[in-house]
C-alpha cells in the first residue's frame, strides 16, 4: 500500500533514496527489504 500512495504522490526518487534505512517502527524487521523505502517515504509525507 505505501508504494501505491509514494508513487502516486510522485516521490518514487525520494523511496529510492530512503530504501537503504530500515523503517522506525517495532516491527520493522517484518516489513520487506524492497518496500523499506516506500514505507519510510510514506512517513515522511505525513
Amino acid at each position: 500500500m505505501a508504494k501505491i500512495v509514494v508513487l502516486d504522490a510522485g516521490k518514487g526518487s525520494a523511496a529510492n533514496s530512503l530504501a537503504s534505512m530500515q523503517p522506525a517502527f517495532a516491527d520493522a524487521a517484518t516489513i520487506p527489504t524492497w518496500a523499506s523505502g516506500y514505507v519510510n517515504a510514506a512517513v515522511a509525507l505525513v
